[in-house]
């Protein structure tokens, strides 16, 4: 059982920095006075959901499947609470599902370790 190194495609790279920036221009709104006025749970989970898509994001640098599940989790996860407090982006979402059909394309080729 040797390691076997996988090599990212430039266009993983775009996305994956295009995802870095998103979530460190995101990262000041967990702070914001309309991420408070939505309840008091909400700042601290809007927190943990981009600390783990920033998570995510390290996984899919490095070409590893589990990032793309991490991505896949958060997704779902952003969307239910959305809809919960009906406040849904359709663009954020069609961002989204634009890129997780992109990374199902390399999902197979990717790393299965950690």
């Amino acid at each position: 059982m040797g390691y076997t190194h996988y090599t990212r495609p430039k266009s993983f790279t775009v996305v994956c920095v295009v995802g870095f920036l998103l979530v460190i221009l995101g990262m000041p709104t967990v702070f914001s006075p309309d991420t408070r006025k939505l309840g008091d749970f909400y700042p601290a989970l809007y927190g943990a959901l981009i600390s783990l898509r920033f998570i995510g994001y390290i996984g899919l640098w490095h070409y590893k499947r589990w990032g793309v599940e991490m991505f896949l989790t958060t997704f779902v996860a952003q969307v239910i609470v959305n809809l919960l407090l009906t406040s849904v982006n359709p663009v954020g979402v069609i961002y989204h599902v634009f890129i997780f059909v992109f990374l199902l394309f390399h999902y197979k080729k990717m790393d299965r370790n950690l």
